[in-house]
């Protein structure tokens, strides 16, 4: 444990990328939520990403509570609009956004991570061809300082991802993607990595990156 904490303190990609891999497998999530994620760690930059699965829209309770009828002597339940059903369900997709940007910072005490780029999927079948998808509802790109700022127990899930330019589905419970600010390909984020070193800057490769 001493050697990966020393080579996670030197920025190595592999041990960053197994020590927030636990990070996040340590999260509680209700019962039912997918636990998949993804890590890539670009070590001349300090830029991690991370993609996610995120829960279908059935992890909205179809009952925003239910009532006991006396007279009959049973409970029914008090359905939720299709409205409500939508604003949560974008609520929640945002509130696990935001934890897990917050999960990976809070957890890097020795501040080798610089910013955070996360991309957040879902995993279902296409209804129109009956195939496996993965569309992304969203993605974000935030530095430490940018996210550090945030008071996150005032925030409105949703209205602090706009505050973050974060790219949101328009249309979540319908699974619309948007595009990946950065596709996950480990293979060319470690080329990518390779590259700076040798050739760029830090910003300048970022952007090549992209």
């Amino acid at each position: 444990m001493d050697q990966r904490r020393e080579r996670y303190r030197a920025g190595e990609a592999e041990a960053v990328e197994w020590f927030l891999g636990e990070v996040l497998d340590a999260s509680t999530y209700p019962a039912g939520f997918p636990r998949g994620h993804r890590i890539a760690f670009r070590a001349a930059t300090g830029d991690v990403l991370i993609e996610i699965q995120l829960p279908l829209e059935e992890c909205v309770p179809s009952a925003r509570g239910y009532k006991y009828i006396k007279s009959r002597d049973e409970t029914t339940a008090v359905p939720r609009t299709e409205r409500e059903r939508k604003e949560t369900y974008a609520s929640v997709l945002a509130q696990i956004a935001l934890r897990t940007v917050h999960e990976v910072l809070a957890s890097d005490t020795d501040k080798v991570i610089t910013g955070v780029t996360l991309n957040g999927h879902v995993k279902t079948v296409d209804r129109a061809t009956g195939q496996e998808v993965s569309p992304c509802l969203i993605t974000l790109s935030t530095s430490r300082d940018h996210f550090a700022t945030l008071r996150l127990s005032q925030v409105d899930p949703v209205h602090c991802l706009k505050h973050l330019n974060a790219l949101v589905s328009p249309n979540p419970y319908d699974l619309e993607p948007v595009r990946p600010i950065i596709e996950f390909d480990l293979s060319k984020y470690r080329l990518m990595d390779s590259m700076d070193v040798v050739a760029a800057g830090p910003r300048q490769s970022c952007s090549v990156a992209l």
